[in-house]
């Protein structure tokens, strides 16, 4: 723990100099460390919204490909057919009572 300590501090103090040496001050650090951890907080909020945004998309083309079609229209079509079948056949057994 110590060490970590020791480190820190040596960072600081290579900071003060480098910044006091280049004639920036606090304030002009202040301002970087700003800006650094504003970009930090807009680029992850920024990923976790685009993450949210294609999560919903698959979501929705999921649920729309999993949606069964109506099965009624081809029940419909299809009791409309064999209806058609069962009167014209039964047209013909009476053509054939009838000719009997």
């Amino acid at each position: 723990m110590k060490n970590h300590v020791q480190y820190t501090l040596i960072a600081v103090f290579h900071i003060h100099v480098f910044a006091m040496e280049a004639g920036i001050g606090y304030m002009g650090i202040l301002k970087w460390v700003a800006v650094v951890f504003a970009a930090g907080f807009i680029g992850y909020f920024g990923k976790y919204l685009s993450r949210l945004l294609i999560e919903r998309f698959h979501r929705r083309k999921a649920e729309r490909i999993s949606t069964p079609q109506p099965i009624e229209a081809k029940t419909n079509e299809y009791d409309y057919k064999s209806e058609k079948k069962k009167l014209k056949l039964e047209k013909k057994k009476a053509k054939k009572v009838g000719d009997s």
